[in-house]
């Protein structure tokens, strides 16, 4: 609400003192991940921490899911990761990394992030119906 009514307010007083305390700085506490400790100390098998992981563009990101291995404990997560990666390469996003952020997009990347999560959400909608359907057979 705040940072909506700054871009609208056209200046002014209110606005630049505003403005002092909405610059982005990075957190020295967790680094700027925006995860704590224990979050910040995983590490995936192929030797990337969680923190890593923002830092690559959706193709690496990509490459490193696509090559762990699953345990049946991660097995729905990754797949969900790995849907979620591969509808980012496929909208042609894969120069752009995971840390960024949406008020940095162009209004083209942020259309096709949009379109890719509208198709990501019915896709799996129908996937989910195939698959209901499926167990009924």
């Amino acid at each position: 609400i705040v940072e909506e009514w700054y871009r609208k307010s056209g200046g002014g007083r209110w606005t630049e003192k505003i403005g002092e305390v909405m610059k982005p700085e990075r957190c020295p506490s967790c680094e700027g991940s925006r995860l704590n400790p224990i979050s910040r100390a995983v590490t995936l098998p192929n030797g990337l921490r969680i923190g890593d992981v923002e830092a690559l563009t959706v193709k690496d990101a990509l490459d490193a899911f696509e090559s762990l291995k699953r345990p049946a404990v991660v097995a729905e997560p990754l797949r969900e990761v790995r849907e979620r990666l591969r509808f980012l390469h496929a909208v042609g996003l894969t120069y752009l990394t995971l840390d960024r952020g949406t008020a940095t997009l162009s209004d083209g990347q942020a259309i096709r992030i949009g379109e890719a999560t509208l198709t990501f959400r019915l896709w799996t909608a129908a996937g989910a119906s195939t698959k209901r359907i499926r167990q009924r057979s």
